[in-house]
């Protein structure tokens, strides 16, 4: 159920948290409209009579406006103190019908999540050498090589200015002796991650290319903070930054309009896209510790280190933030040196990566 309050913007977070299940719009496709009304000025510029049923919820003790209320053609007055009880019973509200509404697109997007394709079995392999301690050159080069497209775009990769190689680079073995194992397999999982985020993602206010290199950032982040933690595997935290936002992929094709948070995603949905990231990752049996960091990353969960490192590392991607105060505080509760780390982020925020397009 859809409704517009005529208040402040105080007033609209008031009736967000009174009715959870329900969706307030700005637009004029509205099954009820709420005015908040606080002096007589507001209510004389208030319509005598509406098209669509209507409340009034007045915040102050007014003769002067309960005088002129009876002028007014409205369906109910609600007056303070405002409760939900209070609320649902004045509106009539069918809430059993507000959370089943919920709960079908919920049912919705989880069923969409699960019906992501399997993964490539190449792919599927490279995850399983992220979290095995024993996986080998060999291996990784060989799974690599099975994918000729995903050789080709791991080269352009680490062609790239970025990578600072001055020769062109033409072989995977090449690449891995000169680069390592391991920045080999991660920069293979990089380019399958460029395609799984190749949608249109307008509702989200950005594109697949910003959201990729902000997922690239925040695995590169995770994985300086898994290099310099004993009980932390930087490959693992590399892949969990990378998949953090996948949800988004598959929550965008249900949005009706723009959004800019979890939360409101879990108004909509009553899920949001971190909780859709990891059943996703889930389904492609990922190591459980890289779910729950995913699942996790715009929650601070102090007994998780794996959750903790992709959470600040997500908020140290970010440019409107105290990178100062959130760094301190990720050493502090990780026990990292905030001397080996700071350099390491400033180092991975002040790249180009533009240069991987």
């Amino acid at each position: 159920m859809k409704y517009r309050v005529f208040g402040t913007l105080e007033d609209i977070a008031h009736f967000k948290r009174i009715l959870p299940e329900s969706l307030i719009v700005s637009s004029d496709d509205f099954d009820f409209q709420i005015y908040v009304i606080d002096d007589v000025k507001t209510l004389l510029k208030i319509p005598k009579s509406f098209q669509k049923k209507t409340f009034f919820y007045v915040k102050v003790k007014d003769q002067k406006i309960f005088e002129k209320l009876s002028l007014y053609k409205v369906n109910g007055i609600i007056y303070p103190p405002l409760d939900r009880d209070k609320i649902i019973k004045k509106l009539n509200i069918n809430l059993n019908r507000l959370s089943e509404s919920v709960e079908i697109i919920k049912s919705k997007v989880i069923a969409k999540a699960e019906s992501l394709p399997a993964l490539p079995s190449i792919i599927h392999r490279l995850l399983q050498l992220t979290t095995n301690d024993k996986s080998t050159f060999k291996e990784v080069i060989v799974e690599v090589k099975k994918d000729q497209g995903l050789v080709g775009k791991v080269l352009r990769i680490v062609n790239s200015p970025f990578y600072g190689i001055r020769k062109e680079i033409t072989s995977i073995d090449r690449a891995a002796i000169l680069l390592g194992m391991n920045t080999i397999k991660n920069i293979a999982l990089a380019a399958f991650s460029m395609d799984l985020f190749n949608k249109n993602l307008a509702n989200y206010n950005t594109d697949s290319k910003s959201l990729w290199l902000h997922s690239f950032v925040v695995a590169r982040i995770a994985e300086e903070i898994g290099k310099l933690h004993n009980n932390l595997d930087a490959d693992s935290l590399y892949l969990a930054g990378l998949m953090h936002d996948l949800g988004k992929i598959v929550l965008v094709d249900f949005l009706t309009k723009p959004i800019s948070s979890a939360r409101e995603e879990d108004e909509m949905f009553g899920i949001n896209h971190a909780e859709t990231s990891a059943l996703i990752l889930k389904k492609w049996n990922v190591d459980d510790s890289i779910v729950n960091a995913v699942r996790n990353h715009h929650t601070i969960v102090n007994d998780d280190h794996y959750s903790l490192a992709i959470y600040y590392a997500n908020l140290l991607s970010k440019a409107d933030v105290d990178f100062e105060n959130i760094i301190n505080e990720l050493c502090e509760k990780l026990g990292i040196s905030l001397f080996d780390l700071s350099p390491r982020v400033e180092m991975v925020l002040k790249e180009n990566y533009d240069e991987f397009f």
